[in-house]
């Protein structure tokens, strides 16, 4: 539970993560009183995915559930596979993962603001992973944090 919920989330405050563990959280106390980091990068993919599923209709949707936000991307096109990472693949398999390939497109392209990078940028987003362009546009405005991946 706590990796999933700190997988999506650049940060959980000691409050939240003890909610999250403990029936009653005010009798506990973490040595992490900061609260603990979170994955920055799927934070920022999963508010962009939010916002695209909100575009497509669907608003309120519990992204703790996964087979729900799969099937939605299938029917709107957009591939499913794109939610799943695995960090433990190496070489070519991990390079091979689409959420890999989707964030290293997106990152190669941050900060290409001519007609032409973003006209391609559209292009890949469409063929490679089915993102209309209306869907395509959030994606493209995304940045990630420096020195973190």
């Amino acid at each position: 539970m706590l990796f999933d919920a700190l997988n999506t989330s650049g940060k959980k405050s000691s409050n939240d993560i003890l909610k999250l563990l403990v029936e009653k959280p005010k009798l506990w106390e973490l040595n992490y009183k900061d609260g603990v980091e979170g994955n920055h990068t799927n934070e920022v993919l999963y508010k962009a995915y939010k916002n695209i599923l909100e575009l497509a209709g669907y608003e309120n949707v519990d992204f703790n559930d996964k087979k729900i936000v799969a099937d939605i991307f299938d029917s709107i096109g957009i591939k499913k596979e794109l939610l799943e990472f695995n960090s433990d693949l190496e070489g070519k398999e991990f390079e091979n993962q689409l959420s890999y390939q989707l964030w290293h497109l997106l990152y190669a392209y941050e900060g290409d603001n001519s007609n032409t990078g973003n006209a391609n940028l559209y292009t890949h987003l469409k063929e490679k992973f089915g993102f209309e362009k209306v869907y395509a546009q959030t994606l493209v405005n995304v940045s990630f944090r420096e020195d973190y991946g």
